[in-house]
């Protein structure tokens, strides 16, 4: 019978190299992946910080709306909460082009 241990070693060795491989292409996948994602992120972020600067805009310039709950504490009184405007109210006076038909 004939000795296959250098054989098997040999295997062994091209299987290990070719995990190494898959597992290098694995990480930078994930690192690529992870800057997409930051990207992305980043930029809802900043999107979302011009939307609330604009609803505070026009929170201030309506006066109805009082600020955000986590801006202020809850505090806990008989009186019912303010009336909040409709968000179709919010934009009302803000100026809008007429498409021509």
């Amino acid at each position: 019978m004939r000795d296959i241990s250098g054989d098997l070693r040999d295997r062994a060795s091209l299987l290990e190299e070719q995990i190494d491989s898959a597992q290098g292409q694995f990480d930078k996948l994930v690192e690529q992946f992870r800057r997409e994602h930051d990207n992305r992120l980043n930029g809802l972020r900043s999107e979302l910080d011009a939307v609330t600067a604009v609803l505070g805009i026009e929170a201030r310039r309506l006066g109805s709306i009082p600020p955000s709950p986590e801006a202020r504490p809850q505090l806990r009184t008989s009186q019912p909460p303010p009336q909040q405007a409709r968000p179709d109210q919010l934009l009302a006076g803000f100026p809008a082009r007429k498409k021509s038909a």
